[in-house]
């Protein structure tokens, strides 16, 4: 008979916490099977998805509301900053509805922001303000109106060279609005912008960065005076570059796609230093034109402060309507006078006044020849 306080007991074994005699426990759980566990463990934590570091953070609006101290009513205010007391639970690795496991973070600079609207229809239209310095290296509206601005202490970079901003159609958004509206200061350095999608970017403040101002979809629309550096080129790829009355001193202008520059409804001067590059299989359309054929100096001015190389476009390469949308067409084709761009004539109307001309000339031919004086003596 097998005693209580035998170690081979199969009951002082599963007492011991063993569940087998010793014999059994190292076939079972040791000895040569540890390294198979030790290579189970390494399979699985290479094998399972990782979170990774965080490229892209979604601002949620719902969260913001209802976790963030801010009163849930219309057009509210929430605060960008990369600490927890004013960040946590407004921004998520995972966009809301997405499914799949989503982790609260606060603000990580140099990453790509995606706002989208709250939904609570009082809440669509928001402003967010930065109070640190905030950078990052995208931006991405997919719906709802945001306006981004500054608190006291904040600033806005640019954190890549070429910092896409897509904002959304609003007819693509359920609430039927989509639109983003930067009244800070945008910096960056040498780092640029691209607009892409097919909202509308509103750009406010009087920004520093010096990179190029690319537009490949929908409108970059200026909402103040000099919203660009000097020395930012400007290249339409296929969008609109929308004055919204106001004037402006950019670098060098580029157009690599048929584009649009919208004058606007107030009198503008868009100053650009340069032609870096013009695809003249491309066409450059100019809206809400007030000025007139072949004159410039007018109340709406397009000027190119150099355009060597460059003097006269006809009607497929660019053309000026007085309204929006191409409405009414204003003359056929352009021409430099000085350093502004200005609409020509149709070809139509510079054949009837060469007509004109000629008809007019020949009749006062006629009339010298019949009415000239005769000296006298001379057969008439």
């Amino acid at each position: 008979m097998t005693s209580q306080s035998d170690p081979s007991s199969p009951k002082q074994n599963i007492l011991h916490g063993n569940g087998f005699p010793p014999s059994r426990r190292g076939g079972l759980f040791g000895g040569a099977a540890l390294p198979v566990l030790g290579a189970l463990a390494t399979l699985l934590a290479t094998s399972l998805p990782s979170r990774g570091a965080v490229t892209v953070l979604y601002f949620d609006p719902n969260n913001a509301v209802a976790e963030s101290g801010v009163v849930d009513n219309a057009s509210p205010t929430y605060v960008w900053d990369t600490s927890n007391a004013n960040s946590a639970r407004i921004w998520t690795d995972v966009p809301a509805g997405a499914g799949g496991p989503s982790d609260v973070n606060s603000w990580t600079n140099g990453i790509k922001a995606v706002f989208s609207a709250s939904t609570d229809a009082a809440d669509n239209t928001y402003t967010i303000n930065a109070n640190v310095a905030i950078t990052f290296n995208a931006l991405q509206v997919e719906e709802g109106a945001v306006t981004i601005g500054l608190a006291a202490g904040g600033s806005l970079a640019l954190a890549a060279t070429n910092t896409i901003i897509d904002v959304a159609p609003a007819t693509s958004s359920p609430l039927n609005l989509s639109s983003l509206k930067i009244t800070a200061a945008i910096g960056g350095g040498t780092n640029g912008i691209e607009k892409t999608n097919g909202g509308v970017l509103t750009l406010s403040g009087t920004n520093t960065y010096t990179g190029v101002t690319k537009i490949t979809g929908g409108t970059l629309l200026m909402g103040a005076n000099n919203v660009l550096a000097n020395t930012s080129g400007v290249t339409l790829s296929g969008g609109k570059l929308a004055t919204g009355g106001f004037s402006d001193t950019a670098g060098a202008f580029s157009l690599t796609a048929t584009s649009v520059i919208d004058m606007g409804a107030s009198n503008s001067i868009l100053t650009l230093q340069s032609i870096a590059s013009w695809d003249l299989s491309k066409k450059l359309e100019i809206w809400n034109w007030t000025g007139a054929v072949n004159t410039a100096g007018l109340t709406d001015q397009l000027i190119f402060l150099n355009h060597s190389g460059f003097t006269n476009f006809n009607a497929s390469q660019v053309q000026f309507f007085s309204g929006a949308g191409g409405s009414t067409q204003v003359g056929s084709g352009a021409k430099f006078i000085g350093n502004e761009l200005v609409a020509v004539p149709e070809a139509s109307t510079v054949a009837g006044i060469a007509v004109l001309v000629g008809l007019v000339g020949w009749r006062e031919r006629k009339y010298f020849l019949r009415h000239r004086e005769v000296p006298v003596g001379t057969p008439s």
